[in-house]
């Protein structure tokens, strides 16, 4: 429990009403002049005992004979004047008489509550025990409770001085009030003393499993866990930091009530946990509701790293601690005012998840906006103790508030939510598989087989789509004169929409529109004119474009071919040049230029894809056209298979054409 936290606040207040009732049995209150009554039913609080307080430091003060006599006195139920308040800047000492019966052994003394404090114990003169390093060395840590035991015999007069030096490192606003006895002492048996640690431990992780933090680990994990398998719902990534980020912060807390924390560590780890909580639950309702954060909600979140800062500098005695801890929940303010309004509006809208969610919400982020405002006004001086006791209440034997209660239902709400939703989107994209399962097995019906019909041309083709469908396609049209008819091409973008501009201009390609082109049989096509028939079909009806090489081939070996912004095809390992014109489907009207080769009998053709030059490895680099070049040679699968080993990034085609006396036609779509 942090000072100056809202929830701090009201928590430190519940423990302080019921720790009489839940906290070891306790005999009565010390009094200097007789002996305490010790005994196995618990420690004794020193509380009421004689206490004086001076700010300086001098060694003389822990020596029994010391006459302190002068000092202030200080009154438990008050709160401390300034100048006998222990600060940044000077150290303060605390000392007290008691007698105990000298026959009593394994006795010890416990100090806690004195957090952002550093402190050594005296007693009797002589140290017991120590936290932290004072200044000029400045270690600064924290103890949330330490037990010392006395290893001095106790002196026939039973007698005990108790000197407490005390340094609080961290700066306080002058309207930051500490109570007359900023620590808790209590004399007891050892094994009694390590009991209420122990039960101060487990009070703590009971208090976590019903007030929040406990059920926030369990639903964060759940959250990240969707998160993995469903990577576009950035909801889960924030929740599940929500929800982690409250355990980190109460660790540390946990944790130093066993062993010394570094404050500048513990600070800094609280803070950035405490602050990432509430930009965590801006950035999950941001993202539940699908609206998307502009500049200044970043902006508004950024100010969230300035507390950090501020309490950082506040561990080395520059600034205020308690306002590192406040500002944060005065920023929040606006920021729940502003979801509230936006879950609101999706209420409205009969958003069946936000009915589910508003209530819990506003439960939660209303009380932690209350304890905000109460803390407030207790800055201003105003009394406010009757409001906070009226918002406290216990859950069995333990301490809580209605915050406290909110929590859980709001944690139970969100894990209703993003299972119903991980439910209906594994639902969505059950739904989405079949329907990509079949627009691949159609699409594949649509990569062409007739090749097989080529008397005298050996075939190798691959296509592998670097998702369920791709937009890369080729047809092999043959002609009754035994030529040849290839277009290889690429439709820009993936998905479903690439494939059924595949479909549409595989379509045009086998179609009986072909008729009135005078491009019905392919002997008679010719690849300009094919490429003009498929722009004008596409101009107008796609939002992307086209690349697409067209290439005849003749039984003889005379090689026509025509370019529409693909790459050209290789001939034996060179790139065989054709003038490129525009893609299709970009502009009606375009023509397109043809060039003429010879094929000799051991000539090969190799077709190839954007996919294989733009293969991308992990160092970003480019497959690209040299090393395409100087594979060209190889079958169709070694050529695809390399590009696909070296990084694949789109849709990978080759497409390879030979002149053969033994016809053979191989074709594989992965």
């Amino acid at each position: 429990m942090r000072p100056g936290s809202a929830l701090a606040a009201g928590l430190y207040l519940a423990l302080m009403l019921v720790w009489p009732v839940i906290g070891p049995a306790q005999g009565p209150t010390a009094n200097p002049q007789q002996p305490v009554p010790l005994s196995v039913g618990g420690p004794l609080d020193l509380a009421t005992a004689a206490w004086r307080t001076n700010c300086g430091d001098n060694a003389v003060w822990a020596d029994p004979s010391f006459d302190d006599s002068t000092w202030f006195k200080v009154d438990p139920g008050a709160s401390l004047p300034a100048e006998a308040t222990p600060t940044a800047d000077r150290i303060c000492w605390y000392r007290a008489e008691i007698t105990v019966d000298p026959a009593l052994k394994n006795l010890a003394l416990s100090i806690d509550r004195a957090a952002l404090a550093d402190y050594e114990l005296f007693v009797n003169g002589k140290s017991e025990g120590v936290v932290g390093e004072f200044p000029p060395h400045g270690k600064r840590s924290v103890r949330m409770m330490g037990v010392y035991q006395l290893n001095a015999p106790i002196p026939s007069t039973g007698k005990l001085t108790i000197a407490l030096r005390l340094w609080r490192y961290a700066r306080f606003s002058p309207t930051t009030a500490l109570p007359g006895l900023p620590f808790v002492a209590r004399l007891g048996f050892v094994p009694d003393l390590n009991l209420t640690l122990q039960n101060l431990i487990l009070l703590q992780l009971a208090f976590g499993l019903v007030s929040g933090p406990a059920i926030g680990l369990l639903v964060g994990a759940l959250a990240l866990g969707l998160f993995v398998g469903q990577r576009e719902r950035k909801e889960y990534l924030w929740l599940g930091i929500y929800g982690i980020s409250f355990v980190c912060a109460d660790s540390v807390s946990i944790i130093a009530y066993s062993h010394t924390v570094s404050a500048i560590w513990g600070e800094a780890i609280v803070l950035i946990f405490r602050n990432l909580i509430l930009v965590a639950f801006i950035e999950f309702f941001l993202a539940f509701l699908g609206r998307r954060p502009g500049l200044w909600i970043r902006l508004y979140e950024a100010c969230f790293a300035i507390p950090v800062i501020m309490g950082e500098m506040a561990t080395v005695g520059k600034g205020d601690v308690y306002l590192a801890y406040f500002i944060p929940n005065i920023l929040f303010v606006p920021g729940t005012v502003m979801l509230g309004i936006f879950l609101f509006i999706e209420y409205k809208q009969r958003n069946r998840e936000a009915a589910i969610l508003i209530v819990p919400t506003l439960l939660a982020v209303g009380t932690y906006d209350l304890f905000t405002v109460l803390n407030l006004l207790g800055m201003m001086h105003v009394n406010v103790a009757w409001f906070l006791s009226v918002l406290t209440l216990k859950i069995g034997f333990l301490p809580s508030n209605v915050y406290a209660v909110c929590l859980p239902l709001f944690w139970i709400s969100m894990c209703a939510i993003i299972l119903r939703r991980s439910a209906r989107d594994t639902r969505e994209k059950a739904r989405l598989a079949g329907e990509f399962d079949a627009a691949r097995s159609v699409q594949q019906l649509l990569i062409s087989k007739e090749g097989a019909a080529a008397v005298a041309f050996n075939i190798e083709s691959i296509y592998l789509p670097a998702s369920e469908v791709g937009g890369d396609f080729y047809q092999l049209l043959p002609g009754d004169d035994g030529s040849l008819l290839v277009v290889v091409g690429d439709v820009s973008g993936k998905g479903l929409r690439a494939a059924m501009t595949v479909s549409l201009i595989v379509g045009a390609l086998r179609g009986t529109e072909l008729q009135g082109c005078g491009l019905r049989d392919a002997g008679s096509r010719s690849p300009g004119q094919v490429l003009a028939y498929l722009n004008g079909v596409l101009a107008g009806q796609i939002s992307g474009f086209v690349t697409c090489c067209a290439a005849h081939i003749s039984g003889a070996g005379a090689l026509t071919l025509a370019n529409a912004g693909h790459i050209p095809p290789y001939r034996n390992g060179e790139e065989v040049f054709a003038e490129s014109g525009l893609p299709l489907g970009l502009v009606r009207g375009m023509t397109y230029g043809e060039v003429r080769y010879q094929l000799k009998a051991e000539d090969r053709l190799t077709f190839v894809s954007d996919g294989v030059i733009e293969a991308t490895n992990r160092q970003k680099e480019l497959f690209g056209f040299d090393r395409t070049r100087a594979i060209s040679t190889r079958p169709a699968y070694h050529i695809a298979e390399a590009a696909r080993s070296f990084g694949q990034e789109d849709d990978i085609t080759v497409l390879t054409v030979s002149r053969a006396a033994m016809p053979a036609f191989q074709t594989a779509t992965v």
